[in-house]
């Protein structure tokens, strides 16, 4: 199993926080918030996962652009399980 999302509010600041929530209430994305306080992991172990099978990584995204140069944009976080 693999999710893939951006990464959750955990030691993002509270300015931040707020202005990634702005998906939550003006874009229709009314889990987005919720999800982003969750606890993935447990909900993983929850539904049947071992927590020594699970693990959490962030990786940087990024695009090319037009001109040919690599931009950093942001973090993908991904939730891995295993069977």
């Amino acid at each position: 199993m693999i999710h893939a999302d951006f990464p959750p509010y955990a030691g993002v600041d509270p300015l931040s926080q707020s202005m990634i929530d702005w998906d939550t209430y003006d874009n229709h994305e009314p889990f987005w918030g919720p999800m982003r306080d969750m606890d993935l992991s447990a909900e993983a172990e929850a539904a049947g996962f071992e927590r020594e099978a699970v693990s959490e990584t962030i990786v940087p995204t990024g695009r090319i652009l037009q001109t040919g140069r690599r931009a950093a944009t942001g973090q993908l976080w991904l939730l891995i399980g295993q069977r």
